[in-house]
């Protein structure tokens, strides 16, 4: 009878070495955690502990209008900027135009045949073979960083515009469920090789089946599944000329005056921190998404005591004179332009503050958690 053979213990010792996670980070404290790509949009990296997560998948999900693409197209620049890595943008849905691209700061990175160097690459795309063939390319080039897919509500099976009938007379209920459920498997089999992020944005979809109309994101529960972040975007309020959410009469500024919404992001999901956290983004519309509002909620949310008299009160108050006091003394200027003002003048002093006061935290969205609970 032949002996058993065995792996030898340097055998396996490299085969580990071989399917291990990517190489963690270690932060400060001693702890670790998996390391991630920085988006450069405060509220977005809170919301993810860090920025988008190296070899995993993100789904994104809203209703339209929210302003996923922007999101993603100025995470994209910045990430291009911080890391010199490449960015792949495949876009089902042709929702990206040259004007956005130039007001986000796409274009100087565009790769296109004036510009071999440019490391964003822009997909104009339709089928599931296109999508598989290009993440495959992708995840195997070490150099990109992350891969967004916009969106996978649109895409569709390439063997059906063979068909004299498109397909239509198949069963098409379910289909586009099962196509995803084939291939996101062999997709995120690739991601999980290279230390890309794919991130898969959602369209929004009517729930009828109960009492109220219930938002929910589509295109079946594939993504879901192999999401380690379920991302989920509601837009709560407009903003207007001025940076502004209320007008002169303090009304809410109409959906025609708008140049750019206040969206509320909450984690539906979350493998690697705690699911049904929230923050508030402030997005203008095909121009990015605005840091200055992240540090002005915070200022006017968090409370100091005011040496002299004792009263507790937020650190930036507004108002018809608002109020800003930092350790360099008290600023005060008027209405709304004299906030952003101030804001700007003492921009590098509020960021040391806000970070040495605890920073930016997400907050528990109760909502969404109970309805969940129930």
């Amino acid at each position: 009878m032949a002996a058993k053979k065995s792996v030898s213990s340097s055998a396996l010792a490299k085969l580990a070495g071989d399917y291990m996670l990517v190489k963690p980070d270690i932060q400060e404290d001693g702890s670790v955690k998996t390391p991630r790509w920085e988006t450069g949009i405060k509220a977005l990296d809170v919301l993810t502990g860090g920025g988008f997560p190296k070899s995993k998948i993100v789904a994104f999900g809203s209703e339209e209008g929210v302003g996923k693409t922007t999101i993603l197209l100025h995470s994209a620049v910045n990430i291009i900027e911080k890391y010199n890595k490449k960015v792949v943008y495949l876009d089902v849905e042709g929702g990206v135009t040259y004007d956005m691209m130039e007001g986000i700061g796409v274009l100087p990175y565009l790769y296109s045949e004036d510009n071999p160097e440019g490391l964003f690459f822009y997909m104009d795309v339709e089928s599931i073979q296109e999508v598989n063939t290009i993440i495959r390319a992708a995840t195997s080039d070490n150099d990109v960083a992350l891969i967004v897919l916009d969106s996978d509500t649109n895409v569709i099976d390439e063997t059906v515009l063979e068909l004299d009938d498109l397909g239509a007379s198949k069963n098409p209920v379910g289909e586009s469920a099962r196509m995803w459920s084939a291939n996101f498997k062999k997709i995120n089999a690739l991601i999980k090789r290279s230390e890309a992020c794919l991130v898969v944005i959602h369209q929004a979809r009517n729930d009828l089946s109960g009492f109220h109309v219930v938002m929910k994101p589509s295109g079946g529960k594939a993504a879901k599944h192999v999401a380690s972040i379920e991302i989920w975007g509601v837009r709560k309020e407009f903003v207007g000329e001025g940076d502004v959410t209320k007008d002169k009469q303090g009304q809410k500024i109409k959906k025609s005056e708008a140049i750019g919404a206040k969206v509320q992001l909450t984690t539906l999901k979350n493998r690697l921190g705690y699911p049904y956290r929230t923050v508030d983004a402030f997005v203008y519309f095909g121009k990015g998404v605005s840091n200055k509002w992240a540090y002005r909620e915070w200022l006017e949310t968090h409370e100091i005591t005011d040496p002299i008299t004792g009263e507790v009160r937020p650190v930036l108050k507004s108002g018809a004179w608002p109020n800003l006091r930092l350790p360099s003394g008290e600023y005060k200027d008027r209405g709304n332009e004299g906030t952003w003002k101030l804001i700007e003048e003492h921009w590098d002093e509020i960021v040391e503050y806000v970070n040495s006061n605890g920073g930016f935290t997400a907050s528990i969205n109760s909502e969404i958690a109970d309805e969940v609970a129930e």
